[in-house]
């Protein structure tokens, strides 16, 4: 095998554009090394195959440009501005919270009530709110699921879910202990 011609001026084999930094041979500790090639030195590869194949690396966090990456990267490359994640698990969440509170709320004035002596009042807006949560728990898990199925973030509407799903099942075994005790 003959050598690559040096040129006396660069140090850079013949055909080589002057204006590229001298090659050194990869493996060398302490020079520059590029991407994808190991610091150590590499056994050559049967049948004349690359000395180091540059597998790609995985991404932690998924690539910047794919569904669930970088809500800000399309802000970044000069995109249009648009509200990141989930508009409908989003939705299903403030239903759940707000459902929620007002059930706290209710659960918190009912013994002001009673103690106040209007019983009357007490259980009619019990009852009223009771079905108010109820439906609003039931709309909250029902677009919370529908938020679920889709690829975009999935935080808030899995936590509407759970809210959502909690506040139903309190509500039924309510209902279903006061029937028991109407019963007896």
């Amino acid at each position: 095998m003959s050598e690559p011609q040096q040129t006396p001026d660069h140090g850079q084999p013949q055909g080589t554009p002057a204006h590229y930094p001298p090659a050194q041979p990869q493996g060398t500790p302490g020079g520059p090394q590029p991407y994808g090639t190991p610091p150590y030195p590499v056994a050559p590869q049967p049948y004349g195959g690359p000395s180091s194949p540059a597998a790609p690396r995985p991404q932690p966090y998924g690539s910047p440009l794919a569904p669930g990456g970088s809500p800000f990267a399309a802000n970044a490359a000069g995109g249009a501005a648009s509200a990141p994640g989930n508009p409908l698990g989003r939705t299903a969440f403030l239903i759940a919270v707000i459902s929620f509170a007002v059930g706290a709320l209710v659960a918190l004035v009912t013994p002001l009530l009673v103690v106040s002596g209007h019983f009357d009042l007490a259980d009619a807006l019990g009852t009223v709110v009771s079905i108010l949560v109820l439906l609003g728990d039931v709309a909250a898990l029902v677009l919370g699921i529908i938020a679920l199925r889709r690829p975009e973030p999935r935080l808030l509407a899995a936590i509407a879910v759970g809210i959502a799903g909690a506040g139903v099942v309190v509500r039924v075994l309510s209902w279903a202990s006061s029937l028991l005790w109407y019963l007896y």
